[in-house]
């Protein structure tokens, strides 16, 4: 099951990203809607890289898998 913060943050990321191409396509969007959506879009992808790191799996310690460890 995935986190319901990678799900929250990627329909945060569309609903901004959706806000700024509606403003490119000549759509109505007051300048601080545009700004707010231009620094929600971000902090949505930034919060994607951070919330969607598997920790459970670091580096080079994780353990084999099956299909490399019988070769």
């Amino acid at each position: 099951m995935r986190s319901w913060k990678t799900t929250l943050s990627g329909l945060v990321s569309s609903m901004a990203g959706l806000v700024l191409a509606l403003s490119t396509a000549g759509v109505a969007v007051p300048k601080w809607g545009v700004i707010t959506a231009s620094f929600v879009l971000a902090g949505g992808f930034a919060s994607l890289g951070i919330f969607g790191k598997d920790s459970n799996v670091t580096g080079p310690s994780a353990p084999p898998s099956k299909d490399t460890a019988s070769k």
